[in-house]
């Protein structure tokens, strides 16, 4: 995702508040993140997330967007080595 503002690209996030929202819905449960300046959160379990970007100086609000995070699971490797019984009578 991108943050754009009369459609130019914004690189420069000083200037802009994101407001993050637990689910598709404005009015779902707000996430606080370390710094709400900052255009990504990390570290998310799957599920739909939705943020809106204010610009400070000129008090605007974006329209709400809403993205699905998957879940990625990263499964351990086993190996398995067979080992002759030493112990029978």
């Amino acid at each position: 995702a991108s943050v754009t503002f009369i459609g130019n690209p914004v690189a420069d996030f000083s200037d802009y508040k994101f407001s993050w929202f637990d689910g598709s819905q404005i009015t779902d449960p707000a996430i606080t993140p370390a710094d709400s300046k900052n255009p990504t959160l990390n570290q998310l379990d799957g599920g739909y997330y939705t943020v809106t970007a204010e610009r400070v100086s000129l008090g605007c609000e974006s329209s709400p967007v809403t993205a699905e995070v998957n879940n990625v699971s990263v499964l351990p490797v086993i190996t398995t080595n067979a080992v002759g019984s030493t112990n029978c009578d």
